[in-house]
Formats: C-alpha cells, sequence, structure tokens
C-alpha cells in the first residue's frame, strides 16, 4: 500500500521547521490509519534521520528518540488531516503545536463547544473564520502542552477581524495566562488551513 509523496521542508519562522507530504488514499479506515503512520514516519525520518523513533509521553504529547535512544532536545508537534500531514519542530523548550484541517460542516456543530460566547460571533461570521478558530485552538491546545485544557475558556483567540486580515501574518491567542504567537501557512496544501502556535 505504500506509495512515496515527496516530503517539503520549510521555515516560517526563525528556528521553527515545518515538514509536510501527501497522505496516501485508502478506502477503509485501517488503510487510512496505515497511510497516516507511514506518512508521519517519512517526515520523522526526513527531519531525524532513519534511526530516530516518534514516541509520545503519558499526556499522549509526541517526542523524538534519536538512534541512540536518546531525547532528539527538539519539541515536536504533529497534525494530520485527510490528506496531508505534517511535522513541526522547534529547539528543546520552545512550546509548538501545529493544525491543519479542511472546512467540515461539522465544525459548525462543535463551534459552541470550542469558541467562547464572546468568540462565537466574530469567529461564526463564515466558514473560512471558523476554520481558523479550529486550527488556532487546536495548535494552542498542543503548544501549552496542558491535558484537559478547555478549548472554549482555557484558550483565547484575537479578536476575528484581526484574525481575517492576518492570514498570513502573526498574530496571537493566549492559554492559560501565556501568550502563544500564531502563523498561519497559507499555499502549503491544497485547501488546508495549517495554523502553529509557539
Amino acid at each position: 500500500m505504500s506509495s512515496r509523496h515527496d516530503i517539503v521542508r520549510i521555515d516560517p519562522y526563525p528556528g521553527i521547521t515545518v515538514w509536510h507530504t501527501a497522505i496516501a488514499c485508502s478506502s477503509d479506515r485501517s488503510g487510512r490509519r496505515e497511510a497516516e503512520r507511514e506518512a508521519v514516519a517519512g517526515l520523522v525520518t526526513a527531519a531525524f534521520g532513519p534511526e530516530a523513533r516518534l514516541m509520545h509521553k503519558e499526556s499522549g504529547a509526541p517526542y523524538i528518540l534519536a538512534g541512540d535512544g536518546c531525547d532528539t532536545l527538539h519539541s515536536v508537534s504533529i497534525s494530520h488531516c485527510s490528506d496531508t500531514a505534517m511535522l513541526a519542530v522547534a529547539p528543546e523548550g520552545t512550546a509548538i503545536g501545529i493544525d491543519c484541517e479542511h472546512f467540515r460542516k461539522a465544525l459548525r456543530n462543535v463551534a459552541p463547544r470550542v469558541l467562547s460566547a464572546d468568540e462565537m460571533p466574530g469567529w461564526t461570521a463564515s466558514d473560512t473564520l471558523l476554520l481558523r478558530a479550529w486550527t488556532i485552538k487546536e495548535a494552542v491546545y498542543k503548544a501549552a502542552g496542558i491535558p484537559g485544557l478547555p478549548l472554549a475558556e482555557g484558550i483565547r483567540l484575537p479578536q476575528a477581524e484581526i484574525a481575517d486580515n492576518a492570514i498570513s501574518d502573526i498574530i496571537a491567542a493566549t492559554a492559560d495566562g501565556r501568550r502563544f504567537r500564531l502563523i498561519f501557512l497559507p499555499d502549503i496544501a491544497p485547501s488546508t488551513t495549517i495554523a502553529v502556535a509557539l
């Protein structure tokens, strides 16, 4: 089933590297999961070499072991959607989170659980804004590293108008009293919204 796709590296911000690749299509759920694993394994190999292994902490957060069994001393975050896998890499101690998504109508249904009451009017004004809100919240959740952090009240978004005008510019959100810088990565994968939080 393995279908080799190009792996692309971009450096969207000083010290931050994002690797991405397409995920091979599969018609069944187990085949899809395997294709996701293969794509992520390819990204880990591209970023850290063939001996590196993706591991997960008890919290579920990913980390990379080098071939010698030692931590690679990098912060990493992983995301995938239906056709794209991404790996974000930062220096050790730098919080990082990445999320990539396509718009799905189901996002409208979960918006009240993801957005606070004061965020709802602005961030649900269009499907594009709602998708950006979702990717921001997911990326910040990963960067914050706090299991169970509530998305609606625990992560605060900037005004929707600011984010709408800053498609590829840097904006900020807060979680647990910490401010996270957000970068949107446009034009990397077709019809995919990608946010990196650091």
